[in-house]
């Protein structure tokens, strides 16, 4: 009987120092005995970080947080916007960012509502380019965070995404609806009570949108007030892409009263980039972020700086255009960059993003130059600063579009 309760008082030792360091913890020690303590994908132990910039606009705006919604784009021209209006008067103005988001979002609802040859496709897309992003906010116009901000933070945690899920209902009981009903009048009826609704649900959660405001004892529209105090938004802007192939020419390939648009080689866009800096202006990038090489903790984006495997590297710009391989896409500020004082080549952009300020360096990234030159997709910026790529052709077909 005492050799029982020995061997039972063993067992029972034996089992609680086993577990001592929690289930969970062993499973994990467990499966690193499997498989190995494997590193890649983390920064490597002999990297070291350095955030210091040779050239950087040091007067922004606070750093912004998108939160769940995909509207970088917005964000990023925010940004900009702001960057502006500090520099033209001193005086900082905050944009509603709800007030731009919510706006956006009704404008591409109705839009995917109205959509007649996608009639099984639903589901709302945030994403914009420079352009259709520059477009949305004319449509929209500013109001400045003093007149509204919203009722609730819309665009955080679980909220966004029953949003999501409560206008793709919409959308799509009213397609289903059309699709069924042969008599026209009857088909705009289920279109208008579908977008009353998407516009209500918006309202219930954030509060009437104004279409009016006071701010500094003026009454404005969102509309007015954008021409107003950003009047730069309609300038003509020029958006400066790199192209798949290397050798490119530095093509001239639409252009408009608007915009222009130049495709060419890396290079001349990293010059680019540079010559509009040292005039003291951001930047609007968008590039292709992949994340397998972005640090949040440390805001370091960089392809060396992380343990990989072998051949375990990014596919190069041409392998994924042929692949149609794409991380996603992103749209940034750049404010800043060092150089490599022997080669006098770029090693770092200092980002401006729009995360918020708890992640990476303060809201700050640091895009080191293997992961710019990887993923970087274009350049966009207001065509008064006298930058441009000398033009060696011009496409055949030129554009001839409205804003």
């Amino acid at each position: 009987m005492k050799q029982m309760k020995h061997f039972l008082l063993l067992i029972s030792f034996t089992v609680s120092a086993f577990f001592s360091v929690s289930p969970t913890a062993h499973a994990a020690l467990t499966c690193r005995s499997l498989f190995g303590d494997s590193r890649y994908g983390q920064l490597r132990e002999d990297f070291v970080p350095n955030t210091k910039y040779k050239v950087e606009v040091t007067e922004q705006s606070e750093i912004k947080n998108q939160c769940n919604l995909g509207t970088c784009h917005l964000y990023s021209w925010m940004s900009q916007l702001d960057q502006d209006r500090l520099a033209r008067a001193k005086s900082p103005i905050q944009i509603s960012h709800h007030y731009l988001s919510v706006s956006h979002w009704i404008r591409e609802s109705i839009e995917k509502l109205d959509e007649t040859e996608a009639k099984n496709d639903v589901a709302v897309q945030l994403g914009a380019t420079v352009l259709g992003s520059r477009y949305s906010i004319f449509q929209s116009g500013i109001i400045p965070e003093q007149a509204w901000t919203g009722s609730r933070d819309f665009h955080v945690g679980a909220l966004s995404g029953r949003i999501s899920e409560y206008v793709q209902n919409i959308i799509g009981k009213a397609k289903w609806e059309i699709d069924q009903q042969v008599d026209k009048k009857k088909r705009e009826q289920i279109r208008e009570k579908a977008k009353m609704q998407i516009i209500a649900l918006f309202e219930n959660i954030v509060g009437e949108i104004p279409k009016t405001f006071t701010y500094e004892g003026k009454v404005y529209t969102p509309q007015s007030f954008q021409r107003t105090f950003f009047p730069e938004l309609l300038d003509p802007m020029t958006i400066v892409a790199v192209s798949p192939d290397r050798k490119a020419e530095t093509i001239l390939q639409y252009e408009t009263p608007y915009f222009k648009t130049i495709s060419t080689d890396l290079d001349t866009v990293e010059q680019t980039a540079r010559e509009l800096l040292d005039q003291g202006r951001n930047v609007y990038l968008s590039y292709d972020h992949n994340s397998d090489f972005v640090d949040v903790k440390t805001g370091t984006m960089s392809i060396a700086a992380f343990n990989l495997p072998p051949g375990g590297g990014p596919l190069t710009r041409e392998q994924r255009s042929y692949f149609r391989v794409a991380p996603g896409g992103h749209a940034v500020q750049i404010v800043g960059y060092d150089v490599d004082p022997k080669t006098n080549k770029v090693t770092r952009w200092k980002i401006k993003n729009s995360w918020g300020e708890k992640m990476g360096d303060a809201g700050y990234f640091h895009m080191y130059r293997d992961f710019f030159r990887a993923f970087v997709m274009s350049v966009s910026y207001y065509s008064d600063a006298g930058v441009q790529p000398e033009i060696q052709k011009v496409a055949p077909r030129q554009l001839d579009l409205k804003f």
